[in-house]
């Protein structure tokens, strides 16, 4: 008994099967696949199994036409319908799939597409979302359709040229997020990098501080980090009593910076730390040591204290 409404989807086309108790292989005839003869009513898997050795069909990519018939292979499902891809996805690999009433949306590295499956043996297009950025999973949640991404050359913008730049403020990775209460008509909302990280930078780790909450790490660009840096060291010029002296860590322990002073005058040391912490460099600023405080004494000075 066949079960129409017992719908699959996936390969590299739109493929709708209806459940039914048979088992056939061979070549497609056509877009619009007609019914399959019953054959073995059995529910024992057929064995050899007809899927080994099946040859892959082709696909004209200007015309959008099968040129080769892929070879097929079922047990108990029969093919209503095989449609190729719209022309802005054709040649390009499938991710996932998700439903929502009558409609099937196809992830594909290069967006998304929404098909109308009431005629399972007709699908068609009812909408699209051509945006690059691999590997575009559909996920829908009540009116709600998240799209991922994350590919390298993935733009926030959905352009096809691509990201240059190692870090770059076009790129995306993360979630696009559309109000699909019309899936016909889907309406962009944001991404979830935009809308939790206005500043993101290269993304470095993430830690979960408990079950409900994670922490995302981000390197911030480089440019970005020397204007901070220069920040600091333009805030200790204006305390010309107090020597700054900043160097790079290099291994030592897990501080990225060593830090030094030298004054004469305790209480404009006060005031330039204070200062400091006023500037941008301090939000990120993770740990912070102890302030070891110290005279400086000369090398001879140094003997004779020790009674050398």
């Amino acid at each position: 008994m066949t079960r129409e409404r017992n719908l699959l989807l996936g390969g590299a086309a739109l493929l709708l099967v209806g459940a039914c108790m048979t088992s056939t292989s061979g070549t497609s005839s056509g877009v619009v696949a007609g019914p399959a003869p019953a054959i073995d009513l059995s529910t024992t898997a057929p064995n050899p199994d007809p899927r080994v050795g099946l040859k892959p069909g082709k696909v004209d990519s200007a015309t959008r036409r099968m040129t080769e018939y892929a070879a097929e292979a079922s047990w108990n499902l029969r093919l209503l319908s095989n449609t190729p891809p719209s022309e802005k996805f054709v040649g390009v690999t499938n991710s996932d799939l998700a439903f929502t009433g009558y409609y099937a949306i196809q992830g594909n590295y290069n967006g998304y597409q929404v098909w109308n499956i009431s005629n399972p043996r007709r699908p068609t297009l009812a909408s699209y979302a051509h945006c690059p950025a691999s590997q575009s999973d559909v996920s829908v949640f009540g009116k709600i359709l998240f799209v991922s991404a994350e590919a390298a050359s993935a733009r926030l913008d959905c352009g096809t040229q691509g990201v240059q730049d190692t870090v770059s403020r076009e790129r995306i990775r993360g979630i696009r997020i559309f109000d699909a209460t019309d899936i016909r008509n889907p309406k962009y909302i944001g991404n979830v990098q935009k809308l939790c990280h206005e500043r993101r930078g290269e993304f470095d780790s993430m830690h979960y501080l408990d079950p409900t909450r994670v922490e995302f790490v981000y390197q911030l660009p480089l440019a970005e980090r020397q204007a901070m840096m220069d920040e600091h060291i333009a805030v200790g010029n204006r305390f010309p009593s107090v020597r700054l002296h900043t160097t790079y860590s290099f291994g030592l322990d897990d501080q990225e910076f060593v830090v030094a002073f030298e004054t004469d005058e305790p209480a404009d040391f006060l005031d330039l730390v204070m200062a400091l912490r006023e500037t941008k460099g301090s939000r990120y600023t993770v740990r912070d040591t102890p302030i070891f405080t110290c005279v400086a004494r000369s090398f001879e000075h140094l003997l004779t204290d020790l009674g050398g």
